[in-house]
């Protein structure tokens, strides 16, 4: 008994949407890799850390569960499929509360920049701080184009501090890191944001086809569901 031509169409979509999720997937993963390493590259503080991690975890959970789908349509295993499912309802469940939570957190992510500026800024000039302390405020006003945590005005000698190092200037940027950092974050969340939309609108896409497929397949048998 061959599976009905209607299942045949399924399994094709279903091929076709789990595809361009393998793909976002992929995207997703290599961006999150890229902007991970720019930021430890750069210096760049932890409260800036939660973009390019959540960009990164969310591309292997989606590669893993594409993986698992593909795996589940060439062999037409309906158990694998419902997992396949199952999972990627718990991945737009959680991307949604991920995305949420990236916004809400957006003035607390303010907070915790000033706040390690303030402490830095406090300890090199109090020379507590160490040399990679100095690098790595050095590297993110480097980075950020910016000088202090709301400007020039929290260094007793922003020159020293905000010119690259070995260099003379005689301005500093009068743009603080916080607004900077804040800068950076809300021009990568829209585009991430839209991205995560898109990624959604096809992941339910593969949702229906996959949860149709297994309830045939429950009800022919995979043995029977061979494509006409």
């Amino acid at each position: 008994m061959a599976m009905p031509r209607s299942s045949g169409c399924f399994r094709f979509f279903f091929v076709i949407f789990n595809f361009f999720v393998f793909v976002a997937g992929g995207l997703l993963t290599g961006f999150g890799i890229y902007i991970t390493v720019e930021a430890v590259q750069n210096g760049l503080i932890v409260a800036i850390y939660g973009l390019p991690l959540f960009t990164l975890v969310l591309g292997l959970a989606v590669l893993t569960v594409a993986f698992i789908g593909c795996f589940g349509a060439c062999n037409l295993n309906g158990c694998l499929i419902k997992w396949y499912a199952t999972l990627m309802m718990l991945l737009i469940v959680g991307e949604i509360i991920c995305g949420a939570l990236l916004f809400a957190l957006k003035n607390q992510s303010s907070k915790l920049i000033e706040r390690y500026f303030n402490n830095s800024i406090y300890k090199i000039e109090s020379g507590i701080g160490d040399s990679h302390l100095r690098n790595s405020i050095r590297k993110i006003q480097n980075s950020l184009k910016c000088c202090g945590a709301y400007g020039p005005g929290d260094w007793r000698d922003p020159y020293e501090f905000c010119c690259r190092s070995g260099k003379i200037c005689f301005r500093a940027p009068k743009l603080g890191c916080v607004q900077a950092a804040g800068k950076v974050l809300t021009e990568n969340r829209l585009p991430l944001g839209i991205t995560v939309m898109v990624l959604g609108i096809i992941e339910i896409g593969a949702v229906a086809c996959a949860a149709t497929l297994a309830r045939r397949f429950r009800r022919v048998g995979p043995r029977t569901a061979s494509v006409t």
